[in-house]
């Protein structure tokens, strides 16, 4: 990112080598519009063109509500023609905001908002996105913002193709994220139909309604779940957080069974619920008030939280877990309540805190209920056989007392096999994670080895994630991490961090460098390029070779490296060669094999970065050939 200060004007100027801009406020010009009566052909005009200055703020923000916000910016493009541009409004909850950009016969005008249908917008994100014409070198931008709720103006210019790079991310980890909540809530509502316990309804209305609370928060919701009834986006973040916090409220009171231990505490949650739902029908136009409601909600998450302790500290052991995971959404809840106030800037982490506090907080949560539902059934158990026996054998105390520990140890082991079976039966990394801990909370001395399994199933989770954030470290990367390489120092680091990994016992590795003079490039993206390399590798081997090969040949000058890869895996066939280096795509021979289909896309993105090339050629007796060229950075 990058933009500079020219001729004294406010400008951004875009270059061919950049990809995206963020609008810093000094770069933009404001005009106040009290009346929210202004024209285009008026704030264009010398009178009121002298009257834009700059806001003198880190932030740029509707400080009265009741006016409307006139932004100007002029674009130089330095870029080639056939290039896309757009500008984007990172704040997706404006009511209108119209873009005017200059033509040769004078302003062009796109209007879009949170108040029109989602249709109507030129690119259909959840952001506000504007294209801007390529046919001019110079042009002068206009934005009028104009929205009733508290606001930041976040702008960026995006080159389109880093835009739908970005698009598609932000969307692939949303989708996990919806996902994850979504198989948790419905296996809560498989609890409550095999057990009868209220409190699994309320922790599944729960995540419902904080998936809800997610999506008008990220803006999908209007996206995918009311895009014709703009009208319901003045009242959703109200509603949406009505449907999380009286679910919630609800669900811990019945987790730590309030009503029965504490009931002064219950009254006063149900007090809590009443007055919350009276103050949501109460028109929400003044900062004070919002602000006022924002801390009122934090009383359920403070009770909770202490209520949990106490819970802990009386013996109740799968309050620990409960604690911990509430104490996680309070923090995260607390920065996404000051963003949305405007009082802290808005930004990726802000933007997506709750997102993931949340997905901490639903595995301690899901860890609490398993520990509970474990001890709910010992109980069960436990207190039906024990009447069973007293009923048949009153007469006889030794006797029972004998009958009732076989029973109990018959009825545990039943229970260590149900919950076994409960963790292989769901499937999703999420269900191992659960079974797992379930495991270790019965087996106390071998709970580090059931850590390290847990850790184990995080990590498959993980190695999307990784993917995709290595994919977007790649996209945002700038070239200041010039070094000398050291080829064979280098390679031996990357074989040492997959030693571990069982692939890399199967297949044996064979070097030739020779690198003369110094080399100077950056070590990162060469070190990710022949670990994508390698792995490749390692995944595509032939199952009936007794020896799996790789030879890897380096050839480094003070011009030049070139690094060739040849394994004698199963190659790629002939159809699908063209698709190599093409993003998601696996070769479908080995469909057994786990990954996202990035990691050949990861090498060619990488190389780009550096101005490097990277050719396939397929081996005649079976197996693969790569050869990567880097060029020298003197």
């Amino acid at each position: 990112m990058s933009s500079l200060w020219t001729q004294a004007e406010y400008a951004v100027t875009l270059h061919n080598g950049d990809k995206q801009y963020q609008i810093s406020p000094q770069l933009i010009e404001q005009l106040e519009d009290p009346t929210a009566s202004f024209t285009i052909e008026q704030v264009t005009s010398p009178l009121f063109n002298s009257r834009f200055k700059a806001s003198g703020e880190s932030m740029l923000r509707n400080s009265n509500r009741e006016s409307a916000y006139w932004l100007k910016l002029t674009i130089l493009n330095k870029t080639d023609k056939s290039q896309q541009w757009l500008i984007e409004s990172f704040n997706f909850r404006i009511n209108e905001i119209s873009c005017y950009m200059q033509t040769n016969t004078g302003f062009s005008e796109v209007i879009e908002g949170d108040q029109y249908k989602f249709s109507q917008r030129s690119v259909g994100h959840k952001n506000f996105e504007f294209l801007i014409p390529n046919s001019k070198e110079q042009i002068i931008c206009y934005l009028r913002i104009r929205t009733k709720q508290p606001a930041s103006f976040e702008l960026y210019i995006r080159r389109f193709d880093a835009f739908t790079t970005y698009a598609i991310g932000e969307y692939f980890l949303l989708g996990i994220f919806y996902g994850t909540i979504g198989i948790v809530a419905l296996f809560s509502l498989l609890m409550l139909l095999s057990f009868r316990k209220i409190v699994f309804l309320y922790y599944s209305l729960f995540l419902t309604g904080f998936a809800v609370f997610f999506m008008c928060q990220d803006g999908t919701g209007f996206q995918y779940l009311w895009a014709n009834y703009p009208f319901i986006n003045t009242h959703s973040i109200s509603i949406s957080r009505l449907l999380m916090l009286i679910p919630y409220t609800l669900y811990f009171c019945a987790f730590l069974e309030i009503k029965q231990k504490s009931p002064w505490i219950w009254k006063a949650m149900m007090v809590w619920i009443v007055v919350r739902i009276v103050i949501a029908c109460i028109p929400q136009n003044n900062d004070q008030f919002l602000s006022l409601i924002m801390y009122y909600d934090y009383i359920p998450f403070i009770v909770a939280y202490l209520s949990a302790i106490y819970a802990y500290y009386k013996g109740f052991k799968p309050a620990l877990y409960f604690a911990i995971g509430f104490s996680v959404l309070l923090i995260s809840f607390i920065i996404n309540s000051l963003r949305v106030a405007c009082i802290v800037e808005s930004n990726i982490f802000t933007a997506y805190s709750l997102n993931f506090g949340a997905v901490l907080e639903i595995l301690f949560l899901s860890l609490s209920l398993g520990s509970w539902l474990k001890i709910m059934i010992q109980e069960k158990i436990v207190t039906e056989n024990i009447n069973k026996i007293l009923e048949e054998r009153v007469s006889e105390r030794t006797e029972v007392l004998q009958i009732q520990n076989e029973i109990i140890n018959e009825k545990v082991d039943e229970l260590d096999t149900l919950f076994y079976r409960l963790s292989h039966d769901i499937k999703g990394p999420i269900k191992s994670i659960l079974g797992l801990a379930n495991l270790g909370l019965i087996d106390v001395l071998d709970r580090e080895n059931y850590f390290k399994l847990i850790q184990g199933s995080a990590l498959k989770l993980d190695k999307i994630t990784t993917d995709f954030r290595e994919l977007s470290n790649i996209k945002k990367s700038d070239k200041e991490e010039i070094c000398e390489i050291d080829f064979e120092h280098l390679l031996n680091k990357i074989q040492t961090s997959l030693e571990p990994t069982n692939e890399y016992k199967t297949i044996v590795i064979s070097k030739d460098i020779h690198q003369t003079g110094v080399f100077r490039s950056h070590e990162h993206i060469i070190y990710t390029v022949i670990e994508n390399i390698i792995e490749n590798a390692m995944k595509y081997t032939k199952v009936q070779v007794e020896a799996s090969k790789l030879d890897i040949l380096i050839r480094a000058n003070e011009s030049k490296a070139i690094l060739q890869f040849t394994d004698n895996g199963i190659g790629i066939q002939k159809e699908n060669r063209e698709h190599i280096f093409t993003m998601f795509f696996r070769e479908h021979l080995k469909e057994e094999i786990s990954g996202t289909g990035l990691g050949l896309y990861i090498v060619k993105m990488s190389l780009e970065k550096i101005n490097g090339t990277i050719t396939y050629q397929p081996v005649s007796t079976g197996g693969t050939t790569f050869i990567v060229e880097i060029p020298n950075v003197i």
